[in-house]
């Protein structure tokens, strides 16, 4: 069925459909299923069960474009960081040159995350977890999102992040958002579907045959297209276990093979072994391209793989090094890639042979023991799903298990592709329950006992409990009892004789997905150091030593752990602390407690962080600490999450100098000293840590400087091409100075009136007023310049003539009046706002948003800081009480003339 003729009477413009038909000439069977019985561009929910590869992801982008088309914002959430970023490529790329606006939210990519709280946006891909903690922060963005899609909706049934899904699933069904879910592997959707209140659109038609089955002794048993089992001769040696040889047969064919393994370590052994035995030509464009990267462990040995043929992929790789064998194996210029679990969802591959474990590694305890357990169905489904995709390869694929004895072909036969469920139970996610409840009573803002039931009881996973055994009372105990023991804890409490609310660390637990054992550690820490000096290396101890800190593959071998190393270079520190201030690092500094194997972990972790907040390279820390390059980044940004909670709590708690922790967690998560985290912000996706590293070792620290420096002193550090956007980027950060922008998009261009083709309005977003104004680097806008001008007839005579001076550049000093004047920073940063809009009045939201961003504080807070901001103007003069003025219900004003103020200006000297 023809593209065009389908979708133009659904009322798509002509652009769009001729974008479309650059990759879609013909819909498939679930596709057609779906436009033609009207189902998905209706208002109905809708549950698309179908095999990988069957048209599922097209469907649900069809589904959000159609709302954009209506001036309706979309979501789309999954499971994975690296989905997330796939399909914001997509749509980026698709969509952005027609003027939408897409975003994207996971904790690698947080600088949307406040056009996401606003509704600013078209479509934003983001990852469940990210989008519960946003809903329990902001509960209206509910109200204002039209559609949201959640992608590999069996995410519900996985033991350790189920329960997540499972209740922001539920939330989103009992408020006003459309639901559509897809799925390729649930074991009852029937059920799903009745429990959604859902159509289910099912199909078992996949474009490409995919054929299941098993290698035994050379020969490889599977079922055909038909139902049939069927028989495949790969080789004849029959002694040899190994699918070295079943590898090398398909590549002979010139077909590509993508083989999972359990471990890191297994991928590593896999990928050299397979050097050795395969004659592939080197992948030269991918050389090339490692070669421009830092030289770490894990990029010398990509690039020994790649000049063989041959890639790896796993979690210890940087995104950059990620990125590079991603696009050569998409080229074609690798045939063979062994992975772990981090490419078994979401990414589209031409690999026409999958070879799959049917075991995986489970981390037991804290101290990075584990065993094996058996793969689970959907699982095996996700990973076989990475073969025949369509659009990348048109012949029969294979997903092949690998048995070593009769007796396993069986098993593994009965479990997988006879599909044989494994057995579940809600109960294992018992340890996961707090967080996400406490999210979902900040999502309603309060809730009674009675509600909370209600909540609890119509969630999948008791809904399917409860139809094989009534324990209804069982889950309303344990419900009542979980809210009880929070509200002992205090993390919520009674409003009234009925309703519970978060308190303000209930609410830190809910908005940032931390555990309230991770809070209570915290904030046993900040007592104990309130008042005194704080070491960095205490802080990132502190840290690394909570519950939520573990990160597994961060490696301590016993080695380590029984030659005290780190125990001992602790000794030779020189700390801030008071020695009589017994926080951990004191007392094992004192030794006044020996650290467990958990505690020398966290340790080590935070020596490692601490070298790379000082600027180490990468090489330099895997050959001092044995560790390697993606280990200590994904370290960085589990600790850069901690800090920034311990920032929040440091400010509930009214700790001094609080902006510390939030400054350290900036320094953890780049890896980078305070003196260049400007060129991080600035430039963040555009610079790698190196580059920003060679660049302030030039002395070149921020915007103007790189507008300074000419394209041959910068082509040192930075590859040429990328020059002339770092020098765009910079002009733009430059232009913002002292400027408020205020969206206006999309942009009503002539090559673009088709975005809009249904009346009324005219406009995507409703007008915008004082709480729209933000700085949006990203977004096209209308800039409205903000310089302070005199105006005509009101030159002031002279700088005496001037009341209030203010220079950014000196944070914290004023000049009110001819007198010199220190604020504390809150109290500065609110005069700072009033001034650059003196005469008008500033919201409370935007003063929220500009002294504490996403950190939740007190509602009194805002009037507490211009009280204090209040009596310190009135110490100069008592006229400043009349300056300063609250209207009602809105916000803050600075009566004070534009001419009397001078933002930037040329402060006295002292």
């Amino acid at each position: 069925m023809n593209i065009i003729q389908t979708l133009s009477k659904s009322g798509f413009p002509e652009p769009l459909l001729k974008e479309y038909q650059n990759f879609c000439h013909e819909l498939l069977p679930l596709q057609k299923e779906a436009i033609q019985n009207k189902s998905l561009f209706s208002e109905s929910r809708l549950l698309i069960h179908a095999p990988t590869s069957a048209g599922k992801t097209f469907l649900a982008e069809l589904a959000m474009a159609h709302t954009s088309l209506r001036n309706g914002k979309s979501v789309y959430l999954v499971p994975l960081r690296v989905q997330a970023e796939e399909m914001f490529r997509t749509l980026r790329q698709r969509y952005k040159k027609y003027g939408w606006q897409i975003l994207i939210s996971t904790s690698d990519y947080r600088h949307h995350d406040t056009l996401l709280e606003q509704g600013r946006f078209h479509i934003a891909v983001v990852v469940y977890e990210k989008m519960f903690q946003l809903i329990a922060r902001q509960p209206s963005v509910l109200g204002r999102i039209n559609l949201m899609i959640f992608d590999d909706i069996d995410l519900i049934f996985d033991p350790g992040r189920g329960l997540t899904a499972d209740f922001l699933l539920t939330r989103c069904l009992g408020s006003s958002p459309r639901c559509i879910a897809l799925s390729a592997c649930l074991p009852q959707p029937e059920r799903v579907a009745k429990w959604m209140n859902a159509q289910l659109i099912q199909s078992e038609i996949r474009p490409i045959p995919l054929r299941k089955g098993i290698l035994y002794n050379g020969t490889f048993y599977h079922r055909n297209e038909d139902g049939k089992m069927g028989t495949e001769s790969l080789y004849n040696n029959l002694e040899e276990i190994s699918y070295l040889h079943a590898v090398r047969k398909f590549v002979e064919r010139g077909e590509t093979c993508l083989i999972f393994m359990k471990t890191r370590n297994e991928v590593r052994s896999l990928s050299w072994e397979l050097t050795e035995h395969l004659d592939l030509p080197p992948a030269a464009q991918a050389c090339e391209k490692i070669k421009c990267l830092e030289p770490t462990r894990a990029r010398d040995a990509l690039l020994h793989a790649f000049q063989h043929g041959v890639g790896f992929h796993h979690s210890d790789l940087l995104m950059e090094e990620r990125q590079i064998v991603e696009e050569a194996f998409r080229s074609g210029e690798l045939r063979v890639l062994v992975a772990t679990s981090t490419l078994a969802k979401g990414l589209n591959l031409p690999v026409n042979n999958v070879f799959i474990p049917h075991e995986k590694w489970f981390y037991t305890d804290k101290t990075g023991k584990g065993s094996s357990l058996p793969l689970s169905l959907s699982e095996y489904e996700n990973m076989a799903g990475r073969a025949g995709r369509y659009g990348y390869t048109e012949q029969p694929a294979r997903a092949i298990l690998i048995a070593n004895s009769k007796e396993e072909k069986e098993l593994l036969w009965s479990l997988y592709i006879e599909h044989t469920s494994l057995p579940f139970s809600f109960f294992e996610d018992a340890h996961a329950f707090p967080t996400p409840m406490l999210s979902v009573i900040a999502s309603y803002e309060t809730m009674t006992m009675q509600h909370i039931e209600e909540f609890f009881q119509s969630c999948w996973r008791i809904q399917k409990d409860l139809s094989i055994t009534d324990n209804m009372d069982l889950y309303s105990r344990w419900a009542k009892d979980s809210i009880e023991s929070f509200a002992r804890r205090g993390f919520c409490m009674k409003k009234n004789l009925y309703h519970f609310i978060l308190t303000p660390r209930g609410r830190i637990v809910a908005t940032r997905g931390v555990s309230p054992e991770t809070v209570e550690q915290l904030e046993h820490w900040l007592n104990t150091i309130r008042g005194r000096d704080r070491d960095p290396l205490d802080i990132l101890l502190t840290a690394s030593l909570t519950p939520d800190a573990w990160v597994p593959q961060f490696e301590l071998s016993l080695s380590e752990f029984q030659s005290k190393i780190y125990f001992n270079m602790l000794q030779q520190y020189s700390l801030r602390t008071p020695w009589d201030v017994m926080t951990p690092i004191q007392k094992f500094q004192q030794r006044l407690a020996e650290p467990n194997i958990h505690e020398v972990k966290a340790l080590k972790m935070a020596f490692v962080l601490w070298e790379w907040v000082k600027g180490k390279s990468l090489p330099e820390m895997e050959e001092e600490f044995c560790v390697s390059a993606g280990q200590v980044v994904q370290a960085g940004m589990r600790i850069a999450w901690i800090l920034d909670v311990l920032g929040q709590l440091a400010e509930l708690m009214n700790i001094n100098d609080s902006e510390e922790f939030r400054v350290l967690s900036e320094q953890v998560r780049w890896g980078l000293p305070p003196d260049v985290l400007s060129l991080a912000r600035s430039f963040e996706g555009l610079l790698t840590r190196s580059q920003i590293l060679s660049l302030s070792r030039a002395g070149i620290y921020n915007v103007e400087q790189i507008l300074k420096a000419s394209v041959s002193e910068l082509k040192n550090y930075i590859l040429e091409e990328n020059i002339p956007t770092i020098k765009k980027q910079a002009q733009k950060i430059r232009s913002q100075n002292f400027k408020y922008t205020r969206t206006s998009y999309p942009n009503q261009s002539s090559n673009n009136k088709f975005l809009n083709p249904f009346p009324p309005p005219p406009k995507l977003f409703k007008p915008a007023d004082t709480t729209d104004l933000q700085y949006l680097p990203d977004v096209g806008t209308k800039t409205i310049n903000f310089h302070i001008t005199v105006p005509k007839g009101k030159s002031p005579k002279n700088k005496e003539d001037i009341l209030l001076t203010l220079d950014k550049r000196r944070p914290g000093e004023v000049w009110l009046e001819g007198k010199k004047l220190r604020l504390p920073e809150k109290q500065y940063r609110l005069l700072c706002l009033l001034a650059q809009n003196a005469g008008c009045c500033v919201s409370y939201e935007e003063i929220y948003k500009e002294l504490w961003n996403d950190i939740i504080v007190e509602d009194a807070q805002i009037a507490f800081q211009k009280c204090m901001l209040l009596r310190k103007l009135c110490e100069v003069s008592p006229h400043w009480k009349d300056r300063l003025r609250t209207i009602p219900k809105r916000g803050f004003m600075l009566d004070l003339p534009s001419h009397l103020i001078a933002l930037n200006g040329n402060i006295p000297s002292s």
